[in-house]
């Protein structure tokens, strides 16, 4: 049996972490052993704990104050467990202290680096260590093409060593839509529902923009509501700014919530606005449930799923005027919004689980063979 190890640096129920569920519950367990190892970030332990993991996978936990640290638990680690591949995905600079720990404790497993969101190296030694390290993995996934370019041009990582495979959908084990319309709806029958779900961080989302469009929406369609489901470090802050911008009570801040699905199947148009991406998830989660998409031309992944506006609208980011363009014409073009639906539901077999299992089963069996 070929053992794998998935390494996150932590644990946010996110893209990352949907893409990693997926090769745990679908891969060919006769022939695959998947554990898990969480580093750094142990605040979602005991929900990690609790979730239902095929029996023969383990999740292991470590936590350090310095890399020194790390690489003493991953030595001893390696040299205990014995796997064959490591999978990760942590910030690729990150990976050089796996690198490391292989190299110290003499082992032999193939390391494969999944970057799941664009990003940007700070230092120029933090970007020769990334490219130096491209070039020493057995593999490079990505989770959208223009990913797979962008570090082909960054960081010269050759063709060979670069694979893309997308983010399966995996909202899909039937709970599409048990419950029926969310409660919070029901008293907002005569209003258009906006819906966005994202972390509540301002590094990496533009709700200024979010809401400046609202509130020309606004000036258009009396009746709207946008709703907000997610949490993060800057909740207090972005609830600042809709006060500011004298649209928060226009605004419905619903935190996380577990059944994401029927409010964005029961909203009228969903809205994306991103300073970066990988290939969001949320936008597929959206084609699921036949509600159109609003995205920010954020790097990368949104220009790629919409395909050229055939699958939703993309607007330029930080313009609010041309987002509140793009969903006025779905919210007052009901032939526009049918076709975007249709196109978007097509779209989706690319994300077939079945498929995207399939193709990790063929990436581990490949690497195992150099």
């Amino acid at each position: 049996m070929i053992k794998v190890l998935i390494i996150i640096d932590k644990w946010l129920f996110g893209g990352r972490e949907k893409v990693i569920e997926n090769i745990i519950y679908n891969i060919n367990h006769r022939k695959f052993k998947i554990d898990i190892l969480v580093i750094k970030n142990l605040k979602e332990k005991e929900k990690l704990i609790e979730k239902e993991f095929p029996n023969n996978t383990n999740v292991f936990f470590v936590e350090y104050k310095k890399r020194s640290e790390l690489v003493f638990y991953l030595v001893k680690f390696f040299k205990q467990q014995k796997y064959d591949i490591i999978l990760t995905t942590i910030f690729p600079p990150a990976v050089f202290l796996i690198y490391l720990s292989k190299i110290i404790s003499f082992s032999s497993f193939k390391i494969i680096i999944s970057v799941h969101g664009f990003f940007k190296t700070k230092h120029f030694y933090s970007y020769f260590l990334t490219k130096w390290l491209f070039k020493k993995v057995s593999l490079v996934i990505t989770v959208s093409g223009d990913l797979k370019s962008y570090l082909k041009t960054k960081f010269q990582v050759p063709s060979e060593k670069l694979m893309t495979i997308y983010n399966p959908l995996i909202c899909f084990r039937g709970k599409k839509d048990k419950e029926g319309i969310p409660f919070e709806y029901k008293k907002l029958n005569n209003f258009k529902k906006i819906i966005t779900v994202a972390r509540l961080d301002l590094k990496s989302k533009d709700f200024n923009t979010l809401f400046e469009a609202l509130k020309l929406v606004k000036s258009k369609i009396k009746d709207i509501k946008l709703i907000i489901i997610g949490d993060g470090p800057d909740g207090d802050e972005i609830k600042k700014n809709a006060q500011e911008k004298k649209v928060i009570s226009d605004i419905i801040f619903l935190g996380k919530r577990k059944d994401v699905l029927k409010y964005i199947k029961y909203a009228d148009v969903f809205v994306l606005a991103s300073f970066s991406e990988g290939l969001p998830s949320v936008i597929l989660e959206s084609f699921f449930c036949g509600c159109p998409v609003v995205a920010t031309d954020c790097p990368t992944g949104p220009r790629e799923l919409l395909d050229k506006n055939k699958n939703g609208l993309l607007v330029p980011m930080k313009e609010p005027p041309k987002m509140a363009e793009a969903i006025l014409k779905i919210l007052t073009d009901k032939k526009l919004k049918e076709k975007l639906v249709k196109n978007s539901k097509e779209f989706l077999d690319n994300f077939d689980i079945k498929k995207q299992t399939e193709k990790y089963e063929k990436v581990f069996m490949r690497v195992l063979k150099k």
